[in-house]
């Protein structure tokens, strides 16, 4: 079965569709406030702050960067923000939370238990750089780049007038003229900026709760296994790791594909949480960030087998994962056949959910030509 991207489906569609493509959720939600999920997570941020968990000087970029971003949208405030529905709304995301949780919890169990045999190893091959760091720095690079070149291709354009739009960067909605483009990119850049923070701090966040996990056993059970010793159990757990390595990607692009569906489907959490990225109808690549941190957070922490590697491997593995897929499908004026998936999505929205074709085809939200 195919969905058309111009109608919604009938009710004999949902009669054969396959279930389990959604969580289930109790309650409809407020709806409103584009921003919902940014405010309530630059509170999580400042909180974090606080406590010395994030360093002041990400708290200061990250804010300046959300300000900036809001006062880019031309939307009336009373649109971008709205305080009293972020109750309900973070009772429904926190109703996806639990669900795409409890989907990565036996990863979660594995992958610890992998790590407790595997840390001493890691420890030896880590070249002690800040994973975060590298990762973030990577991205701010590429999106400084693509930012500068937008702008001075922006102000060539601007000199030439109306010849300028006979090329074929400007297709429609956020890239209809010279002024909106403008404004698209630059409110891509620091919206952008946010949520990447997330993504780039997914290994750190699930390594350092391994850490302290392995920390509290040591402190309660001295066993050689858990030394810096390399044991037999080491390489036990290194066989175990290889073998479910492709079925916990699987699992974390079902959580994907759920997750983003069901952001979709529910109207309150696609204002206060997925709306935000879907403003660009035709991405440019600064759009790949346009995530909302709420989104990120679950999707970038399905896949915790992934993250027992080296720290440089990770950071290795995330760059090219960025250049292959995540730039690609988020830059509609370079469709190429890696990014075409995904770009179909922002186009006809209510296709193409998953990283791949697979779940799309077997839920049947697959898009054909």
């Amino acid at each position: 079965m195919v969905l058309s991207p111009s109608r919604k489906k009938t009710a004999s569609q949902d009669a054969i569709e396959p279930a389990g493509g959604v969580y289930r959720l109790w309650g409809k939600g407020a709806r409103g406030g584009i921003y919902n999920s940014h405010f309530v997570s630059a509170g999580v941020v400042g909180l974090l702050g606080v406590f010395g968990v994030v360093s002041w000087w990400m708290v200061a970029w990250l804010s300046v960067c959300l300000v900036v971003g809001i006062m880019l949208d031309p939307k009336p405030l009373r649109a971008k923000i709205k305080l009293k529905s972020v109750g309900s709304q973070v009772g429904l995301y926190s109703q996806v939370l639990v669900q795409a949780a409890l989907n990565a919890l036996p990863w979660y169990a594995l992958a610890f238990g992998i790590y407790l045999c595997v840390a001493p190893l890691l420890a030896r091959v880590n070249l002690g750089f800040s994973t975060f760091l590298l990762l973030y720095g990577f991205y701010m690079v590429d999106r400084v780049i693509c930012l500068t070149l937008h702008m001075v291709r922006f102000a060539r354009e601007e000199r030439q007038g109306d010849e300028a739009k006979k090329g074929d960067f400007y297709q429609g909605a956020n890239l209809k003229d010279l002024p909106t483009a403008r404004r698209h990119v630059l409110w891509s850049f620091f919206i952008g900026n946010i949520g990447l923070a997330v993504r780039c701090s997914s290994f750190f966040l699930t390594v350092g709760l391994f850490e302290l996990g392995r920390q509290t056993v040591i402190s309660q059970w001295d066993s050689p296994v858990f030394t810096t010793q390399v044991t037999t159990f080491t390489w036990v757990a290194i066989g175990v790791f290889a073998a479910g390595l492709f079925f916990n990607l699987k699992s974390a692009m079902l959580i994907y594909y759920r997750t983003h569906r069901t952001f979709h489907v529910n109207p309150a959490l696609y204002d206060s949480v997925h709306g935000v990225h879907h403003r660009g109808v035709y991405p440019t690549r600064l759009d790949s960030g346009t995530i909302s941190p709420f989104e990120f957070f679950i999707t970038e922490m399905a896949f915790p087998l992934g993250m027992l590697v080296p720290n440089w491997w990770w950071v290795g593995a995330q760059i090219v994962v960025a250049y292959t897929g995540h730039f690609p499908g988020h830059d509609a004026k370079k469709r190429s056949e890696m990014g075409e998936h995904h770009l179909d999505h922002h186009r006809y929205f209510n296709v193409n959910f998953g990283l791949t074709a697979a779940e799309d085809k077997k839920y049947g939200t697959m898009r054909s030509a």
